[in-house]
């Protein structure tokens, strides 16, 4: 694993990629430890399946660290994750409330443990700041969109969905019969910006850059509950 973790370092294309590469390397050694470490040993089948465990979350973390990107071959997948993301946030003004919020666990599955990262991603075009906020429980993923704007510099909810039992109503949907006439719910509430920057890169986040919701909540017309 150090080897590969060596690896993708040296193929970072600046000091951003490679901070973002060592805030997520450092992020899975402290979620190893909290999680993996403080596993009774008994419960899982003793000392002996203990450290299997622990071979198993590091050799998929090795793996992981060497994947490659599936449309080009010759740059590491986690690399490729971070330029998507430098390309998408070209296109916005940025701002005080956006960034990512990444929280990860190993998540027991089967006979073994899978590492998975959820959290809020926030992103700010101007006054309007469009965020997902991911969450995983009773073994599925749900998610809770919202539109907020910015007004006298506090975030001012204005209205949100969800997706997959989340939060607020069903998101609208033109793909799903069910909600193709789904409208967002009404929000309300504010919050100050975060009291220290968030992360503006984030390896261990895929973000879909082509989705329309995205796109008409950062530039279209207002949404309305």
């Amino acid at each position: 694993m150090t080897a590969a973790y060596a690896a993708i370092l040296k193929a970072a294309g600046d000091a951003e990629e490679r901070a973002a590469l060592v805030a997520s390397q450092r992020r899975w050694l402290a979620t190893r430890n909290k999680d993996l470490g403080n596993l009774d040993q008994d419960d899982v089948g003793g000392p002996a399946r203990w450290r299997e465990i622990l071979l198993s979350a590091t050799v998929d973390r090795m793996t992981a660290l060497r994947r490659r990107a599936p449309n080009s071959p010759r740059t590491f997948r986690l690399i490729a994750t971070l330029r998507d993301q430098r390309r998408f946030l070209a296109g916005l003004s940025g701002g005080p409330f956006a960034g990512f919020d990444t929280s990860c666990n190993f998540l027991p599955s089967g006979d073994h443990y899978v590492y998975a990262c959820f959290g809020r991603q926030r992103y700010q075009h101007k006054d309007r700041v469009c965020t997902t906020d991911q969450e995983w429980a009773s073994g599925s993923v749900s998610e809770a969109r919202f539109f907020d704007r910015v007004i006298n510099g506090k975030l001012q909810s204005v209205a949100t969905c969800s997706i997959g039992g989340g939060r607020g109503p069903a998101c609208p949907d033109p793909a799903v019969p069910a909600n193709r006439a789904a409208r967002w719910g009404a929000a309300s509430g504010s919050e100050s910006a975060p009291s220290s920057p968030l992360p503006q890169l984030d390896a261990d986040v895929d973000i879909d850059t082509g989705a329309e919701w995205l796109a008409a909540c950062l530039h279209g017309a207002a949404i309305r509950p």
